[in-house]
């Protein structure tokens, strides 16, 4: 996905904690920005948004 995704773009995932967690970790370790979010509607849903920073080399 990092080839697909353009330098500043968006990717928003929603899903259950722990693959929210583990897609978290993926983003990290690839150096994207990203943020989980509680959706607070009584479930075990939370929100992914991650943005590929732009990078010059």
């Amino acid at each position: 996905m990092d080839r697909i995704l353009r330098p500043e773009g968006w990717i928003v995932l929603s899903d259950k904690v722990g693959s929210v967690e583990i897609a978290r970790t993926f983003a990290s370790q690839i150096h994207w920005e990203a943020r989980v979010i509680d959706l607070q509607n009584g479930n075990d849903q939370r929100l992914l948004v991650c943005q590929k920073p732009f990078i010059r080399k």
